[in-house]
């Protein structure tokens, strides 16, 4: 058995240059260089092993350390692990040796400073040993993520085909998925795993940021300050976990919290990594006093100032730490006034502690709008992308008034079983509505997956009576089971200008029907609804969708839409067709259509030009698909309300459409291209009534003026996310509260 322990066992690691010893402490150690390593001479046969390191810095906890596990192999040092830690490390990972080895090195980077090392140990287990505790990773790491039975009926079936070598390569990839999966683990309790991993950067994305990173030859280490308003909570969460989200290591987190005993969901969050602290004023006074508690707190010379309503974008910190090898941090203007812009400024310790001396503000509302202010200034330096986006937008931040706490609950009867209109519909109002201060419970018979709602987000099932108030979202030929009556407020829509007259009654029994365009209200009204019609439009979210700072280099269209229930009117085919005869022979133009996996068979001409994606694509890949287009073209029929359109609208990309349906919304001749359209009979198995049929000659002719004319696409397209901005998520939750209070469903106020 060969064996190596910190200098306290048989085998002392060597240490190399840039470290030193305490000669007083001689666990206690000094890198005076950012890279520093020990190495060791041992003879390791093959097999497996247990490498366990503990350290403890001694000073610069903002800045993530990374430590290396290295063995010699006869033909130069070879990387088995890696592990991070920012204030302290407890590692314990089995290894697989291949070959036998002649050493070991342990390797730090960015340690500069002192630290303690506790234990390094390096032992030989046996492989018995090693898939006992693979199991037990491999199990835990299962039951975390809600899928242990499924993986254990896969298991059986392996190993009743005789398929033991892979049955046992799944079981020691514990060992490593454990590892690699223990952050997320911590950001996402059971229910919110998955919604985690759609949300994350992609493993290319990951590289990418991480190359850059190594590039930088002194990163610097920066602060995150973040003063919370007590009526903003849930936000404030949001925005603390965009920090956990952020590529760059070498940051630290502030939050300050205005009473003596923080918010618990905040707690929970600071938990989750050292770097993060909960900061409380002395004698419960205030969040000013807070903040200038927490400033005194910041150890790192520079600071990003977050609102709580506002959310840094994933490798934020990176893009700062760059540019700030090159430029000196953001000077405060004269009164902290505002510019225009939604960059944050990197701003100096020092100079924000001597601003936040004069910060009397007696009300948390008036400590967010100074943080807003700091946040809003423009930054001096050239950064391409913007990096800061706010939940509510600029305009609206510092003006909205806290949320009376509600005397009631609500039901919700949706589903949110999968990526559909209506589990995105159902899914965002449930996420307003929460924002909003309403606590909303589930409806026994709603079907909801428990892995496509966030950590936070989820909702108990609750048996209602009849007088309990509810809001159904559904389209009307699905609102029936959810049990319509005077408490239920029901949230619907149509495509087509008639619905049919059993459909109509069902609406007629609800308190309020709720519809998101004037267009959908005149259509219900003229089939025989005479329950009160609300119009409240729905959104999208501007943490996700935004302008992308550089446009495609082909002129690109794009169009997307499902081909089962809702191809039917989606006239995807006429898309292609039209694109095919309006550039018969261009090479320099593409077409980019997106359909969902469950499609129906869709074939193309053979046209290298046109790209065909069949696939559900997670958030930030939606985001990415919408800013390669240079236009979006709709041939559909009509739309409920489009907020697919609107979506690739919020990433400066300008519409060519119809001015019909639910769309009108938002959309007209001052946001994109208008296609002239007829009204024909919608007659099939769904719908009934009339729609619009596009002018096949004018959609080639809009695409056409597209291609022809780069610079209008350009200011349509700014015209059109300035548009977008007017339709939020978070405003649809706030309307329905209003409207839901009006008719005695939620208390007013």
């Amino acid at each position: 058995m060969a064996t190596i322990r910190s200098a306290i066992a048989a085998f002392d690691l060597v240490p190399g240059a840039g470290l030193c010893r305490s000669a007083d402490d001689p666990r206690a150690w000094t890198a005076t260089a950012s890279c520093v390593e020990w190495t060791t001479e041992a003879e390791m046969p093959a097999g497996w092993y247990r490498f366990r390191l503990r350290l403890k810095s001694a000073d610069r906890f903002a800045v993530r350390k990374r430590a290396e596990l290295f063995f010699d192999t006869g033909e130069g040092f070879t990387k088995f692990e890696t592990f991070e830690w920012n204030e302290a490390a407890r590692e314990d990972a089995i290894v697989r040796l291949p070959h036998a080895a002649r050493g070991i090195c342990v390797r730090l980077h960015h340690a500069d400073g002192s630290f303690r090392l506790l234990r390094c140990e390096c032992v030989r287990v046996s492989k018995a040993r090693a898939v006992v505790r693979a199991v037990r990773l491999k199990c835990r790491l299962l039951s975390t993520y809600q899928c242990f039975w499924p993986v254990v009926r896969r298991g059986g079936r392996m190993l009743r085909q005789g398929r033991f070598s892979e049955f046992g390569t799944r079981v020691l990839k514990g060992l490593s998925d454990s590892r690699t999966m223990r952050i997320e683990v911590k950001r996402a309790n059971e229910a919110g795993a998955a919604w985690w991993r759609r949300r994350a950067a992609t493993s290319e994305e990951i590289a990418t940021y991480q190359a850059e990173l190594r590039a930088i030859a002194h990163p610097m280490p920066i602060a995150v300050l973040i003063p919370v308003d007590p009526t903003r909570t849930d936000y404030a969460r949001q925005a603390m976990l965009s920090v956990f989200r952020q590529i760059y290591p070498h940051w630290e987190l502030i939050v300050a919290w205005p009473n003596a005993k923080p918010d618990e969901k905040l707690t929970t969050v600071a938990g989750w990594d050292s770097r993060v602290m909960l900061v409380t004023p002395p004698g419960d006074g205030g969040l000013s006093a807070a903040v200038r508690c927490a400033l005194s707190h910041v150890q790192s010379a520079s600071v990003v100032v977050l609102p709580p309503d506002w959310e840094l974008t994933e490798a934020a910190l990176l893009r700062f730490a760059q540019n700030g090898e090159n430029a000196a941090t953001c000077t405060l203007p004269a009164g902290l006034s505002a510019t225009c812009g939604v960059l944050p400024a990197l701003h100096s310790t020092a100079q924000l502690r001597d601003a936040a001396l004069e910060l009397n503000a007696i009300t948390a509302t008036g400590v967010v709008q100074w943080a807003a202010t700091i946040a809003k200034q423009c930054a001096t330096r050239e950064i391409s992308e913007a990096l800061l986006y706010p939940i509510d937008g600029v305009a609206q931040l510092t003006t909205l008034a806290p949320c009376a706490a509600p005397r009631k609950s609500l039901v919700l009867a949706a589903d949110v079983r999968g990526i559909s209109g209506w589990d995105h519909v159902a899914f965002a109002v449930l996420k307003g509505l929460q924002s909003s201060g309403v606590t909303v419970h589930c409806h026994p018979v709603a079907r909801v997956f428990p892995d496509m709602v966030p950590p936070g987000t989820a909702f108990t099932r609750f048996p209602r009576t009849p007088n309990d108030p509810q809001l159904a979202i559904a389209p009307p030929f699905l609102l029936k089971r959810f049990g319509i009556d005077r408490r239920t407020a029901a949230l619907t829509m149509w495509e087509a200008d008639r619905i049919p007259p059993h459909l109509a009654a069902v609406l007629n029994g609800a308190a309020v029907v709720i519809v998101p365009s004037q267009w959908g209200a005149d259509a219900f009204r003229d089939s025989g609804v005479t329950a009160p019609i609300e119009i409240v439009p729905l959104g999208y979210d501007p943490l996700l969708f935004h302008p992308a700072p550089h446009e495609p280099t082909l002129c690109t269209f794009g169009t997307a839409g499902a081909l089962s229930a809702g191809g039917l009117r989606k006239n995807i085919r006429r898309v292609v067709d039209n694109f095919r005869r309006a550039f018969p022979v261009e090479s320099d133009v593409r077409l980019r259509i997106k359909i969902t996996p469950n499609c129906p068979p869709f074939e193309i001409p053979d046209d290298s030009r046109i790209d065909i994606l069949r696939a559900t694509l997670p958030p930030g890949d939606l985001v990415k698909w919408n800013q390669s287009l240079t236009a979006y073209v709709n041939a559909s029929f009509a739309e409920g309300f489009g907020f697919h359109l609107l979506e690739a609208m919020a990433c400066g990309r300008p519409l060519i459409s119809t001015q019909y349906s639910g769309l009108t919304a938002f959309f007209d001749e001052r946001v994109g291209l208008v296609i002239p359209h007829r009204l024909i009979a919608a007659s099939n198995e769904i719908y009934a009534g009339q729609w619009a049929d596009p002018d096949d000659d004018a959609m080639i002719a809009a695409m056409h003026r597209i291609y022809a004319n780069r610079d209008e696409a350009r200011s349509l397209g700014a015209a059109a996310a300035a548009r977008a901005r007017r339709f939020t998520w978070r405003d649809t939750g706030r309307q329905l509260r209003r409207v839901l209070a009006q008719y005695d469903l939620l208390p007013k106020g």
